[in-house]
């Protein structure tokens, strides 16, 4: 599976106080301050699941394919 750009931080990585409150139109003096870590993409700017993931869970629903059900 791919991974996107997280919408949220446009991919960066981290989110800040006035695109997150809808306000990052408004002239600099009148933005809230603040940057901190995405919460959507966990600062990595990225959504979806990673290939390594993606390898790990096919590995695992062939093993429960594969055992007899009883």
């Amino acid at each position: 599976m791919a991974e996107t750009r997280c919408e949220r931080c446009k991919g960066t990585g981290y989110e800040n106080a006035a695109r997150d409150s809808g306000m990052e139109d408004l002239p600099m003096l009148l933005q809230p301050i603040g940057v901190y870590r995405c919460s959507s993409c966990n600062g990595s700017g990225r959504v979806g699941i990673s290939d390594e993931a993606a390898e790990l869970l096919r590995k695992a629903v062939e093993r429960m394919h594969a055992k007899p059900s009883n």
